[in-house]
């Protein structure tokens, strides 16, 4: 198993004292590096990269635009996944979550359970997936592609604009993930998703993709379908999707951003019907 590298950034020692046991009895492995400023942050981040970055989002002489420059460049280039962590949930902490791009906000005291399955869902993200986009649209594929990019997760897309093509790529290679249209012109979404199923003995995780909520929906799963994802579509939408038909523990951050999200799009169509 890859040895995992994590940085704790708390100027709190005994808060960074217990993160470290529960990371060390979860990860024997993981190799532990610590600042307790933003000046010893930063200077530790020069000298190597992490997979995973604890943040407290108090720490004191933290330079938040610096920060939120170099954890991009970090996930670009290495993947680094940023855990923001708290006294308790500030104001507007998803906005700040968002901004940084992290992955989780954990609540101190630390809760073992949280952090260990934080650390083995890491351990699946991280790992490169190949995947399907099947749907006629180049600009709906390269949209999705893009937000794919934007994603917590690592996928290599290869484009399908049939179904029929789209099983014949299964003939090829292995995908575990496929992201199949209900537009399709040459069969109808659900048979695509079935032989694709059916050509991998079950073991490509799909996920439908619609323009609206339909009844039918709900009796997809019967057929193996993990979830039905709506257009038009954004990164929360895939990270929630994904997490769930890949099966692996979702987030708090993402069941947050997700709900945030849909109560304003709520709140918007009743200001708009009332106009």
């Amino acid at each position: 198993m890859q040895q995992t590298k994590i940085l704790i950034a708390d100027a709190d020692i005994e808060s960074r004292q217990q993160l470290a046991r529960i990371v060390s009895e979860a990860r024997p492995d993981a190799r532990l590096r610590f600042a307790d400023t933003g000046r010893q942050l930063f200077k530790v981040l020069q000298e190597e990269t992490f997979d995973m970055v604890f943040l407290d989002m108090v720490l004191p002489y933290t330079d938040v635009a610096k920060l939120k420059s170099v954890i991009a460049l970090m996930h670009a280039q290495n993947g680094t996944r940023l855990v923001l962590v708290s006294e308790g949930l500030r104001k507007n902490w998803t906005m700040i979550a968002l901004q940084l791009h992290a992955y989780e906000v954990l609540t101190k005291p630390y809760r073992d359970h949280a952090v260990t399955r934080l650390l083995e869902t890491f351990q699946q993200i991280r790992r490169t997936r190949q995947a399907l986009i099947v749907d006629p649209s180049v600009r709906t594929r390269g949209i999705l592609r893009n937000v794919l990019d934007r994603s917590q997760f690592r996928l290599q897309p290869i484009d399908a604009e049939t179904g029929r093509r789209a099983i014949r790529h299964t003939r090829k290679q292995d995908f575990e993930v496929a992201f199949v249209s209900h537009a399709l012109s040459d069969m109808p979404a659900l048979e695509a998703a079935c032989q694709l199923l059916s050509r991998s003995e079950d073991r490509i995780s799909v996920v439908l993709m619609d323009r609206a909520v339909d009844e039918t929906h709900r009796a997809f799963e019967v057929f193996g379908i993990k979830d039905v994802m709506i257009q038009p579509f954004d990164a929360i939408d895939v990270n929630r999707t994904l997490h769930g038909a890949l099966g692996l523990w979702r987030p708090y951050l993402v069941n947050a951003l997700a709900a945030e999200r849909d109560s304003k799009r709520e709140d918007a169509a009743q200001a708009s019907r009332a106009a």
